[in-house]
């Protein structure tokens, strides 16, 4: 039960971030809809479940209209950010949204926020997702 609140509450955020990348990009209502249905074939959010949303935002974002996990990277010191490089270059290998990597900063490295992350734990992120590249490939 608690699983399926998480879920949703998480659906939500990422439905109104959409939202607001939108918002922000000046998008109107048909040129949205086409996209949507070009990334995911579901003409609303409210059908898409967290991975197809983030694909939308993925999307946006290759458009130019950064949403907040684009940010994120942005924040982080100069000192990592090569290191951040290879995690971006991995998930869009891979074809995971930015949202699947706050989760395992959360799950891995025990922080909120990927901003938090020392070196030491980039490091462990970028294995993770080496493991996990290689067990998909099999």
């Amino acid at each position: 039960m608690a699983d399926t609140q998480t879920r949703k509450t998480r659906e939500k955020k990422m439905c109104v971030l959409i939202q607001i990348v939108r918002r922000n990009a000046q998008m109107e209502e048909p040129e949205y809809r086409a996209l949507l249905i070009a990334v995911t074939g579901k003409a609303r959010t409210r059908q898409m479940n967290c991975m197809e949303m983030g694909k939308v935002l993925d999307r946006l974002a290759e458009m130019g209209f950064p949403s907040e996990a684009k940010l994120a990277f942005e924040r982080v010191g100069k000192d990592r950010r090569a290191m951040l490089s290879k995690i971006d270059a991995q998930l869009r290998a891979q074809g995971r949204p930015r949202t699947y990597l706050d989760s395992m900063v959360k799950q891995i490295c025990k922080v909120d926020a990927l901003e938090f992350c020392t070196p030491e734990m980039l490091n462990k992120l970028i294995a993770a997702l080496a493991y996990d590249a290689q067990r998909h490939q099999q």
